[in-house]
């Protein structure tokens, strides 16, 4: 077994970092380029018009979510195990593409209808419409081809071409308050721009045949997908929940408020999916091999990464000021605040995302893995709702740190004491 783990260190230990430095530029790009926006957008737009905007992304997410439909976490899987096959690669790559775009065309008169019975969104329905572009832009998204494949240089560099073109069309066509909707029309579109690009790359260079899947295809598939497609919804309650529940209790600007400071969290909160996405292929074949193996490979992420991110939260308690200055061009005392409450939650994200993603779901707990999701999902919008309703912006912002808590807490408890499967368990061998 030794002879077999240190084989497998030496060829795949500097793919799998490269992998994480491309997917750290990638995930970073992905809140760096609205975190140098945002500065200029709260001035020129103002914080009631960011707020807006936040409020409309947030609502996009969880129709991103349905047409995801968890393929974000099962298309690598599949891809990675089948790599070596081009014609299984076709028909994962098709199926995928099809019943996301199925799941669109669903998806459409819901998001007519959402949009109609939120305020803030009706009094922006024009905007509010531009959400169409951003969900077909997610149904030709492929990043998580390249990253079966391990192939995540040319999807780096596309994505962060269509961000820096998203950047230059802002600063030069977004002058003014009311020019939110041109705002939002370059950010979902230089998002679409990218998806082509890359949609347009992979069917050049492996030569796919576009077909469409039958029906039975499509329902085994939906039902594969299932565990994932809820934890991940569960996921997203945890992530945006409270931006929604913000919108319909208060006010644009307590919006634009709220979501500068879980912007600024989630950018330190994001460096946790370039580890995540580089990591997972890799430790479903450890899995395959060993558990142990496996779980000796995973220890040296979660020693070094927890240490990374206590500091990241001790940077953000300590220099909250100068965050908020920077960001927002003004000292706001509220924001700061809520920056401070938040400031710990991405070290909780990370060891959750070791223990649940990492090691929950390679051991085929996705059920389990669900169910403490869900569980903790749900608690989030109930005391979102009822903490925002008394307490404002610091109720919602207690709610998000003490659900991460809870979910964290519950997958350690569960992998280690009870399954007896993590860490501790290999470490006693």
């Amino acid at each position: 077994m030794s002879i077999f783990y240190k084989k497998f260190k030496k060829i795949k230990l500097d793919r799998i970092f490269i992998n994480i430095i491309y997917l750290f530029v990638l995930r970073v790009s992905m809140y760096l380029f609205p975190l140098i926006t945002m500065p200029y957008l709260v001035r020129v737009l103002g914080i009631a018009n960011y707020g807006v905007l936040s409020l409309i992304q947030t609502i996009s997410s969880y129709f991103v979510l349905f047409i995801n439909y968890g393929f974000n976490l099962s298309g690598p899987r599949d891809i990675a195990v089948n790599k070596e096959n081009n014609k299984e690669l076709n028909n994962i790559f098709c199926n995928v593409i099809c019943i996301k775009l199925l799941l669109f065309i669903i998806s459409i008169p819901f998001l007519l209808i959402v949009g109609l019975l939120i305020p803030i969104t009706k009094a922006n329905y024009s905007v509010y419409l531009l959400l169409l572009i951003t969900l077909i832009s997610e149904v030709i998204y492929t990043n998580w081809f390249f990253q079966g494949i391990e192939r995540l240089r040319l999807f780096t560099l596309i994505s962060l071409f269509s961000r820096l073109i998203s950047l230059i069309l802002l600063l030069i066509f977004v002058k003014k308050a009311n020019d939110l909707f041109l705002a939002y029309l370059i950010i979902s579109g230089s998002s679409l721009l990218g998806s082509i690009i890359s949609f347009i790359i992979i069917k050049i260079e492996f030569k796919f045949k576009f077909f469409f899947p039958d029906l039975i295809t499509i329902k085994t598939q939906l039902q594969k997908g299932w565990d994932l497609f809820v934890a991940q919804g569960a996921t997203t309650l945890f992530s945006n929940s409270n931006i929604f529940i913000i919108g319909l209790l208060l006010t644009p600007e307590q919006v634009g408020l709220y979501s500068i400071a879980e912007r600024i969290m989630r950018t330190v909160a994001s460096m946790v999916a370039p580890v995540s996405n580089a990591l997972y292929p890799v430790s479903a074949k450890l899995f395959k091999k060993s558990n142990d193996v496996a779980i000796k490979y995973l220890k040296k992420f979660l020693f070094i990464g927890s240490l990374v991110f206590m500091l990241a939260g001790v940077g953000m308690v300590v220099f909250s000021n100068v965050i908020v200055l920077v960001m927002t061009g003004e000292e706001n005392i509220e924001i700061q605040y809520l920056l401070l409450i938040m400031a710990f939650i991405p070290l909780s994200i990370y060891i959750n995302n070791i223990y649940g993603t990492q090691i929950m779901l390679n051991l085929y707990l996705e059920k389990v893995f669900k169910y403490l999701i869900i569980t903790n999902g749900i608690s989030l919008p109930v005391l979102s709702y009822i903490l925002t309703l008394n307490f404002n912006l610091w109720g919602a912002s207690f709610s998000l740190l003490i659900t991460e808590i809870l979910l964290t807490v519950s997958v350690v408890v569960y992998v280690e004491f009870i399954k007896k499967q993590g860490f501790l368990g290999v470490l006693k061998k």
